[in-house]
Formats: C-alpha cells, structure tokens, sequence
C-alpha cells in the first residue's frame, strides 16, 4: 500500500521489513524539539499487548474530526499520528480491512489504524500530547497542559501552520529550527512553551 504522498506507509514497510524488531514511523511536517533518543524510549514503555503509540487527535472528542466526520469504525479516543512498532501482524487485518473500508478512507494509514485499534482496543500506547503538538492543542485555548509544564517535544505542522502567518508560535519554531540546521553549530537544546509562543535555544 502507498499513500498519498507515493510513500510507503508504516503498515506496508512492518510487512516488508519483518525481522526489524522496532521501526520508528513519523511524519515528514515535524520537528523534533528533544533528542530522538527520547521517542525510541516510549517503545520500552509498551506492554506485551501494545503494537504501536499513537498520540491522541484532540483531547475534547466534540472538536475531534473522527467523531464529526469519519464514516468508518475508530479507537474511541480518536488518534492523530502514529509511531509504529515492529513486528506487527497486519497480514491477517489490513487488506481485508482495506477492501472493506476503501472507499471511506481520508488519511490512509492512520484511518487503517484506527480501525485496527477500534477492534483491538488493548494494542495502542497512547503517548502524552506533547510528543505531537499540532495547531489543534492552541487553536481555541489550551488543550495541552502537559506542554505548558514541560515544554513541547514534537511539534507537528498540520494545516500548513509552519509556512503561513495564522500561527507566528509555529512559523517561529520551524524558522529557527532552518537557521539552526544550516549553521555549524547546534545547540544542545531548544524548548517551546506554548502558553508564551516562546522558543528558547
């Protein structure tokens, strides 16, 4: 399966990479705003019946858009983005799946995802918010507070945030971040406070 993007999903590459214990799968619109050595430890945290950690859409299920507008089964909490652990035995879930729910399928794999953990509700980590900070934490007030306490440790540009003037926080962020990339010395760290739209280098 492709999506979209001519990109493999994450569901395919655990299908074709079977003897890789553990695959990190992110999108390509983040940042990592913390090591990440600091991701891969979340993989330690899964328990013998968890495949994959998958951060949840929107804390408040009203403004989430599964629950307004997915025409297919969902994990109730409504998952945004994923990282996926391998191995996974999607063999037995996924074309099967896939030829059922084809035709209302929007974001790929992570509809497929969620259909999956619908009916096998014990196998997602659901990492903290911070770790997939998107425009729908701050839109229309905190929804994040975890952020607030520690800081953002992925920042996520879905809807284009990180090229457009609508959220000058995010644009900052992505920025500073080519600035730091193309000079010759990089910092240790670098945090973001949402409530401040601050960045600290």
């Amino acid at each position: 399966m492709w999506t979209k993007t001519s990109c493999p999903s994450p569901l395919t590459v655990s299908l074709i990479l079977k003897d890789v214990e553990s695959l990190l799968h992110v999108d390509t619109d983040i940042l990592f705003l913390q090591p990440v050595e600091e991701i891969w430890s979340i993989l330690s945290l899964f328990n013998s019946t968890q495949l994959a950690a998958m951060a949840l859409e929107h804390k408040d299920p009203r403004m989430a858009w599964y629950n307004s507008f997915a025409r297919h089964p969902y994990y109730n909490k409504y998952f945004k983005n994923d990282m996926t652990s391998v191995p996974l035995q999607w063999e037995e879930l996924l074309m099967p799946l896939l030829q059922k729910y084809k035709l209302n399928i929007i974001w790929g794999d992570q509809d497929l995802l969620n259909i999956i953990f619908h009916y096998n509700s014990e196998s997602p980590y659901v990492f903290p918010c911070q770790w997939n900070y998107h425009l729908d934490h701050c839109i229309y007030g905190s929804n994040c507070l975890v952020a607030e306490r520690e800081g953002v440790f992925i920042l996520h540009d879905n809807r284009g945030v990180y090229h457009d003037d609508k959220q000058p926080a995010f644009r900052a962020i992505y920025e500073a971040t080519q600035k730091v990339m193309s000079s010759s010395t990089i910092p240790d760290t670098c945090e973001f406070r949402p409530n401040g739209g601050e960045v600290w280098v």
